[in-house]
């Protein structure tokens, strides 16, 4: 039997199963949740699935976001590799990420 593959980037409970990594046609999404309770939380992940992915983080099935879901998706990105989304994902949670989406990617009221 042919082991799964599964998405990384989430504890492994939450893991949803992915085809193999860069499949043609498999996109990885590179996400920022900016919270309905508190706009000044955000959080970035990634996932193969952002519908399926935002439903988890609304109904309180993330343990880094359920105290202050529901969530809206601000910003994502769509790129071809697992390596690439995880790589993307690090550099916006990092300072000069941080920066960079404010600047480029988030809307400012």
């Amino acid at each position: 039997m042919e082991e799964q593959k599964q998405s990384v980037g989430c504890p492994a409970k939450y893991q949803q199963p992915l085809a193999e990594p860069d499949v043609e046609g498999q996109f990885y999404f590179v996400y920022i949740l900016i919270s309905k309770r508190n706009a000044r939380k955000k959080y970035v992940g990634h996932t193969t699935d952002l519908a399926s992915r935002l439903d988890y983080h609304n109904h309180g099935k993330v343990p880094s976001t359920a105290k202050f879901a529901p969530w809206n998706i601000a910003a994502y990105m769509a790129v071809q590799s697992l390596e690439l989304a995880i790589s993307l994902e690090k550099y916006l949670k990092k300072g000069s990420g941080h920066a960079f989406a404010s600047k480029h990617l988030l809307l400012h009221s």
